[in-house]
């Protein structure tokens, strides 16, 4: 009898070890389980201000385009025609000649 309670005392003991490795193990996955959602939501928040930036950068570049439109545009506008800038380049580039008309 006094070696059953002997063996049963042993084995209380080692149960009790396992439980309080068993807990820690729980605490420990807890702290791991909140550090990867942690992590997920900082992911999450990093590819919204990604999206978000590319989403500026496009219409930034859409803007300038059509910016640039406008300024090509306006200057053939205000350019002359493109016929007497020819002529007058050719006149320039051989000294000796006249324009033909």
């Amino acid at each position: 009898l006094e070696q059953a309670r002997a063996q049963l005392s042993s084995l209380q003991a080692g149960l009790e070890l396992a439980r309080s490795a068993a807990n820690q193990a729980d605490r420990e996955l807890l702290v791991e389980r909140r550090r990867a959602s942690e992590a997920v939501a900082q992911a999450q928040a990093f590819h919204k201000r990604t999206s978000e930036a590319e989403v500026a950068a496009a219409s930034a570049v859409a803007l300038a385009k059509e910016e640039l439109a406008r300024e090509a545009a306006a200057a053939a506008a205000a350019s002359p025609s493109p016929e007497p800038l020819a002529r007058a380049s050719l006149s320039a580039s051989s000294p000796g000649s006249t324009p033909s008309s």
